[in-house]
């Protein structure tokens, strides 16, 4: 199985477990801070974990005989002697710093910004490279401070191992389409497939179309994922998209998919008038555009949301973070999006009077919850409606500046509304695209 793509080396694995992909980990270039051993450690337990690979070690002959200039070479020895199908080459560059300074509270502090970079090399039985991957980890705190390069290189060896799991060593099954969104496939755990993964199917087959039956049966197209695992079964819905039920389909692990969406949002507020209002009747509908993105699988979701709006005299801008959930209602078409979380909102009225060098601002925050309906027209554009629970601080104090630059908290006679009060519940609708 030396000389076997990648490609074939996973199909045979999903066959049995038996043949699972032998890989061996070498480090080459590793700032001197970092123990590679360790890193060698990280990375193997990596891809036991995943399944999908039978571990080799090869430290002891790698050693340090391995240079840019025969490393093909002796890649080419060490799998032979150990029957290896990809071995994985590590650097770890030495430490990136850079400072800056940023204001906190009423001062002005340095933060002192460290990165450190890894990269993997695949090389094929032969020597032969077949692909690369690199990640990077942060730390910033106030300065002076010390940087565990250590710890950083870790953590950024893990996200290399995920990383390269889904870009050079996806899972591929072969499956026939069945009836209805929920799906049986006939491999399960031991052919690398977890509880969740995400996968993109296409029609497929094995030699040119006879028919136009069986071209109709290469019409599948989507997005599936796993929703219960065997050792050699597992089950998946349809995400979006359609299978032609008896059709031939391949599919694919892929990334994680994710959902962006545009809509307008009307949300009630309640004011009191100021001086310079007294006969006003205490209420506005603030018309705000809501730009929202977030991750959708079935499960949990993470994102979040950047909304924009405008009342009379008074204009906000808000961000939201947000955790929920996509439950299948009708899939792959509709589905009940169910998400809460946290934000903040910034508001500025104008002034009613000439004698101040800038608007009324004032800041609330609180929690949010909604629930809506994801309605699919086609496998990535859709309808989305949704109501919104907020409970946000009222605004009840505002600032403003004069002309000689000092801040202040305006008086009532300065306001359109001395106090802002945002109703506990809105309403959005739009449109939402599904990236895959």
């Amino acid at each position: 199985m030396r000389n076997l793509p990648i490609a074939l080396m996973l199909a045979l694995a999903a066959a049995s477990a038996a043949a699972l992909p032998r890989i061996g980990v070498v480090t080459l270039d590793v700032f001197g801070e970092v123990d590679s051993a360790a890193v060698i450690d990280r990375v193997e337990t990596g891809y036991v974990q995943s399944g999908r690979f039978e571990v080799v070690s090869i430290a002891d002959l790698a050693g340090d005989g391995l240079t840019p200039e025969n490393i093909a070479y002796r890649l080419d020895e060490i799998s032979s002697e150990k029957n290896l199908d990809v071995i994985v080459a590590i650097d770890v560059r030495s430490p990136e710093t850079d400072e800056y300074t940023t204001r906190r509270n009423d001062s002005l502090i340095t933060v002192r910004e460290v990165s450190v970079e890894v990269s993997g090399r695949f090389y094929s039985s032969a020597g032969s490279l077949i692909g690369t991957v690199s990640e990077r980890a942060f730390d910033e705190r106030e300065a002076p401070y010390s940087a565990d390069v250590q710890r950083l290189a870790l953590r950024a060896v893990e996200e290399l191992v995920s990383r390269s799991l889904l870009e050079l060593f996806p899972v591929e099954i072969r499956f026939t389409a069945g009836s209805g969104p929920d799906q049986d496939i006939p491999a399960g755990s031991a052919a690398g497939l977890e509880k969740g993964m995400v996968m993109s199917v296409i029609g497929s087959s094995q030699g040119v179309p006879a028919t136009r039956e069986e071209y109709e049966l290469l019409g599948s197209r989507g997005l599936v994922q796993i929703t219960s695992v065997g050792s050699s079964t597992a089950r998946a819905r349809l995400l979006a998209g359609r299978l032609v039920e008896g059709g031939p389909v391949t599919a694919v692990e892929s990334g994680q998919p994710a959902a962006v969406s545009i809509s307008y949002q009307a949300c009630p507020a309640s004011v009191e008038p100021g001086d310079s209002l007294g006969s006003d009747d205490g209420t506005l509908l603030v018309n705000s555009v809501r730009i929202e993105g977030r991750t959708a699988k079935w499960g949990l979701s993470f994102g979040g949301a950047l909304n924009a709006g405008t009342a009379d005299r008074l204009s906000s801008v808000g961000v939201e973070g947000m955790v929920g959930t996509r439950i299948p209602v009708s899939p792959p078409s509709l589905a009940l999006s169910l998400h809460g979380g946290a934000g903040m909102s910034f508001l500025i009225q104008e002034t009613a009077v000439d004698t101040l060098a800038s608007n009324a601002s004032g800041f609330s925050f609180g929690g949010m919850a909604s629930a809506g309906l994801e309605f699919l027209l086609t496998g990535h554009l859709g309808l989305e409606a949704s109501a919104i629970g907020r409970l946000y601080t009222n605004i009840d104090g505002w600032n403003v500046q004069q002309y000689n630059g000092v801040n202040r908290d305006a008086e009532a006679s300065e306001l359109y509304y001395t106090e802002y009060r945002e109703a506990p519940v809105s309403f959005r609708a739009g449109l939402w695209y599904l990236i895959y």
